[in-house]
């Protein structure tokens, strides 16, 4: 029936109405999509945050000791606290040392040092930020300091992933894809990490010999 008449055996209906028909199919084909990679994200979101936190690996002894030395961090060298402060401050993406927790800068230590990242190693980073040092949660300490390290640097602080629609996704893959093939052409060549599966590096042809 249309508007109260019954079409003619054979008629097609109007283009008009084919027209809305199909759009209603493609919206809703697209919000079934969007739907289903929503609960996907919801899931990989909740099994992540569930997960015990991943082993980091053994660290390299000689890295270990000269990890303060190479970041300028110097206790011995009251010139270098600036150095070094802006070592820490690029470290945690710009939030200031004196700004942190203790124990955060702590957990940061033991990142790159491993168990090594003793009570001394901490002290004697605080001796060289010198008056930029963290002044939360430490002995002596006013205990102020309670700016959460931001997510994804360096490992540290919470992980904050935020649902990004399909389109989203797809305009980051082409852009993604368009990269690729320009570092390509450009003579570069693409190498994986053995120990970091997810991540890779590009390096020039001329430069591609694995490390």
């Amino acid at each position: 029936m249309f508007f109260g008449f019954r079409r003619p055996a054979g008629c097609k209906p109007p283009a008009a109405l084919r027209a809305a028909k199909c759009a209603r199919r493609v919206a809703g084909g697209y919000l079934f999509a969007e739907g289903a990679a929503y609960v996907h994200h919801s899931y990989a979101k909740r099994h992540a945050r569930a997960a015990p936190p991943p082993k980091c690996t053994p660290t390299d002894p000689e890295y270990g000791e000269r990890f303060l030395e190479l970041a300028r961090c110097d206790a011995h060298d009251s010139s270098a606290s600036l150095a070094c402060a802006r070592f820490v401050r690029h470290a945690f993406f710009g939030t200031p040392p004196e700004a942190l927790r203790r124990g955060a800068v702590t957990d940061w230590l033991r990142g790159h040092l491993g168990d090594e990242a003793s009570e001394e190693a901490t002290a004697r980073l605080e001796l060289a930020l010198g008056p930029c040092a963290p002044s939360g949660d430490s002995a002596g300490g006013r205990g102020d300091a309670d700016v959460e390290p931001p997510s994804f640097i360096f490992g540290e602080g919470p992980l904050k992933a935020w649902y990004k629609p399909l389109p989203l996704r797809a305009t980051i893959e082409v852009q993604r894809l368009l990269a690729k093939r320009r570092l390509t052409e450009a003579g570069f060549v693409e190498h994986c990490d053995p120990d970091l599966q997810d991540m890779s590096y590009w390096e020039l042809s001329g430069n591609s010999s694995e490390p």
